[in-house]
């Protein structure tokens, strides 16, 4: 059996939440959101979840090693993604 190396990799999941507040830092309910993973091979994009709590959104999505730079890729992980 083939071990898993930088040609294939594996994928690392991105677990996010994020609360929303107005200008006066009162927590607000926006309905809908979105988001836009920039600064990898193959953008990431797509709707995220509101939660039961108001305000609060929260989704994931997967990186792979081909996502974060193909061969070049060191295995590394991310410490931020732009």
């Amino acid at each position: 059996m083939q071990g898993i190396g930088r040609s294939g990799g594996y994928p690392r999941d991105v677990n996010f939440t994020v609360q929303t507040y107005d200008g006066l830092g009162r927590v607000k309910d926006l309905g809908s959101l979105s988001y836009n993973i920039l600064g990898v091979s193959f953008p990431k994009s797509g709707p995220v979840a509101a939660t039961a709590d108001p305000g609060v959104y929260t989704d994931k999505f997967q990186l792979t090693d081909n996502d974060l730079g193909g061969n070049g890729f060191t295995g590394q992980e991310p410490k931020s993604i732009l």
